[in-house]
């Protein structure tokens, strides 16, 4: 069976990228994981070559370069190469069908091959509902775990079009004074959203993407229940 997951991650971040590795081969085996970035040093992956010599797992630096994430929407919480997941069928080797990508912050308590497993029934990606940010028209799914068929992708160029989505949106930001509106944002997130038809995405069950610890205390029982709504 073909696992492949994907980080898109800067060197700021190579603590946070530590836990997340280290959650998923603490959980799983024969996993090729491509660590998409254009500036961590050679070492910290020769590190994890070291490490996970003659086991089945692999930790893979897959550069890129900073041409290729021509978006900055100067938001305070996510950088440019945050953008690179929306490229992922057309960045990694074009042999590759099935991949996951998971945010650098996940922790991983489980193994994963049932999740690998999902028929996505031709659509394009699966995504869980976003529990904090739920809106059922603008910002339904949360793209911090994105489970791609790339095949699907590469046949419809979902690539391109999300490329003139966030160009789209970051231009609206730029030539407005207005206050942005939630649904006109351009993170990844919103473009996602925006870019595609709901019945296109596959809902992924919610323990695949939750929140814990303090900050799920905070959510609101209306929150929850438009989580769990049908």
């Amino acid at each position: 069976m073909e696992k492949n997951i994907v980080f898109c991650v800067d060197n700021r971040y190579v603590d946070q990228l530590d836990v997340a590795i280290k959650s998923l081969i603490a959980h799983n085996a024969q996993l090729n994981i491509y660590v998409v970035n254009t500036d961590i040093p050679a070492e910290y992956f020769m590190k994890y070559h070291n490490f996970l010599f003659g086991t089945t797992n692999r930790v893979i630096d897959w550069k890129i370069s900073e041409a290729e994430l021509k978006w900055d929407a100067s938001f305070k919480y996510i950088t440019k190469i945050s953008y690179a997941r929306m490229l992922l069928p057309d960045l990694l080797p074009q042999d590759i069908n099935r991949v996951l990508y998971l945010d650098c912050d996940v922790v991983v308590n489980a193994n994963l091959d049932e999740l690998f497993r999902i028929d996505l029934n031709g659509k394009s990606l699966g995504m869980a509902l976003d529990w904090f940010g739920y809106k059922t028209m603008t910002n339904r799914y949360n793209s911090g775990v994105l489970l791609f068929d790339c095949d699907v992708w590469r046949q419809n160029n979902y690539v391109d079009g999300l490329k003139k989505e966030t160009e789209r949106r970051i231009a609206y930001i730029e030539h407005t004074d207005k206050k942005i509106r939630l649904d006109e944002q351009a993170d990844d997130q919103h473009v996602f959203n925006a870019y595609f038809d709901y019945d296109s995405i596959y809902e992924l069950a919610p323990e695949y993407n939750m929140a814990y610890g303090v900050e799920a205390y905070k959510v609101s029982q209306q929150t929850k229940e438009k989580f769990f709504a049908k």
